[in-house]
């Protein structure tokens, strides 16, 4: 990402993940740091696209599947769950392929989990 810092800012940068769009908030020479909203549709295919004003893309297509970022529902977050309703003790729990799940508090004991996307752990005692 080394354009950014060419100027213009976080004015300069759009960036979306998984389709949603990713505010900046702060760019330098590498990076960029941004905060997306919450999920408000359908899960979408893992991808990261930032475009920087006057240069193009930094990131696009099958190059997007290499980047570290990602685009991830809490499970402590009922718009993550199928009616906004948590698992429960004794449920069986389906993870589909495109969505990315951070686990970030207890789990219920449950009956089945299949993930077929991405669960990732925060990394804390639970």
């Amino acid at each position: 990402l080394d354009p950014i810092g060419a100027g213009g800012g976080v004015d300069a940068v759009e960036v979306t993940l998984n389709g949603y769009t990713c505010a900046p908030t702060a760019s330098a020479a590498s990076s960029v740091t941004c905060v997306t909203g919450p999920r408000d549709g359908a899960i979408a295919a893992p991808s990261t696209r930032v475009w920087i004003a006057g240069r193009g893309w930094a990131l696009r297509g099958a190059d997007s599947l290499a980047s570290p970022w990602a685009y991830m529902d809490l499970w402590s977050d009922p718009l993550s769950w199928l009616d906004s309703e948590l698992p429960a003790d004794g449920d069986s729990v389906v993870l589909p392929e495109g969505q990315a799940l951070l686990l970030d508090e207890d789990s219920p004991k449950l009956f089945l989990l299949l993930i077929s996307g991405t669960l990732e752990f925060e990394r804390k005692d639970l």
